[in-house]
């Protein structure tokens, strides 16, 4: 459970998106301390625009009411709106200051405050700048500002860290990933590889071709007498410009561009050994021939191994920091919401 010490702190509010401020600044302005690590009001802005969509999303999305002047003062039973954002406020704040603590314990970066942020910004924008000077490929964008850099660091330190602590906080076992397996077969299950005998007929309407087709019934289930009936209405009808064998994977995404959406419906709703229905579109008339039903099988274990071990990386690295931040100890000062400009 999130401790919470209250005490007061002189807090300056030179504004939120002030810019970079001199290296050599004795301080610049605070609003809190998490786990005795000041956070500064321009680090607390980086956050700002994220805690109030969660708040957004929740009392105007989810619960109805109206974005007006007195959306803040707003309540759910419990919590307004204004306290509900102080708290995912707190709760981001803590999270990001983990994740640099975490980094700074684990020698990725000197230290998790601010100023540290600004500097390891401004070399990265210097590195840059220089090579662009000499031509070389930058990729990415030229000069991060606070905000993009922010992400761009808090991305490179997650995956970091994934690698510092693949051994200790974030070790994952064998038995972990053929757990995950099991409990996610479904998520690598092959699409099936039913075959099927596809017929097409340019400018031929639905009721000629049922006719042209008319003995179709008598080759149910008997699909070598079926193909060889198929290729003797192409030699005799020029018009039928499609008469072939296809491995249709029963997937949604899995449509043929010629006859789309109706081809699939057809495909994936013909028994083994049975025709589909005729149907017509622009390009002509067509139906299906199911020659065999292949279910799909499971992608074997060791070929997703590693998809598997990045997932629960990912799972474990982000319940640690959430129980860490949940854990932090957090001091503000009593009206601390009030300085943050975010209505």
């Amino acid at each position: 459970m999130r401790k919470f010490v209250l005490i007061c702190v002189i807090c300056i509010l030179p504004g939120l998106l002030a810019g970079c401020a001199d290296e050599n600044s004795a301080k610049l302005g605070c609003v809190m301390k998490i786990n005795g690590y000041e956070v500064e009001d321009a680090e607390l802005s980086l956050f700002i625009s994220e805690a109030k969509t969660l708040t957004v999303d929740r009392y105007v999305s989810q619960l109805n009411y109206p974005y007006d002047n007195m959306f803040w003062s707003q309540s759910d039973g419990e919590t307004t709106a204004e306290e509900y954002f102080g708290k995912q406020l707190k709760r981001l704040s803590a999270e990001n200051k983990t994740i640099l603590i975490l980094s700074s314990q684990s020698g990725l970066i000197d230290s998790p405050d601010y100023l540290t942020f600004l500097k390891m910004m401004r070399e990265e924008n210097r590195i840059r700048k220089e090579k662009k000077a000499a031509g070389e490929v930058i990729y990415g964008v030229l000069e991060f500002t606070e905000e993009t850099y922010h992400s761009y660091l808090m991305t490179e330190l997650r995956e970091e860290l994934k690698k510092r602590m693949a051994d200790k906080e974030l070790a994952i076992t064998e038995d972990d990933i053929k757990q995950y397996y099991n409990k996610n077969l479904t998520r690598y299950m092959q699409a099936n590889q039913d075959k099927y005998i596809i017929i097409s007929a340019k400018g031929v309407s639905e009721e000629k071709m049922r006719d042209k087709l008319k003995t179709l019934e008598g080759f149910r289930g008997k699909a070598d007498e079926f193909r060889k009936l198929c290729q003797n209405i192409r030699k005799e009808n020029p018009e039928f410009f499609l008469v072939s064998e296809s491995t249709l994977p029963g997937d949604s995404q899995s449509q043929d561009s010629r006859t789309g959406t109706r081809l699939y419906e057809n495909t994936t709703q013909t028994e083994e050994g049975t025709s589909g229905n005729i149907w017509e579109d622009a390009s002509g008339a067509h139906v299906v021939y199911c020659v065999e039903k292949v279910p799909g099988q499971a992608i074997p274990m060791t070929e997703v191994k590693q998809h598997i071990k990045e997932i629960l990386s990912e799972e474990r690295l982000n319940e640690l920091i959430s129980l860490k931040g949940n854990e932090a100890v957090i001091e503000t000062d009593s009206n601390w919401l009030e300085q943050v400009p975010y209505r």
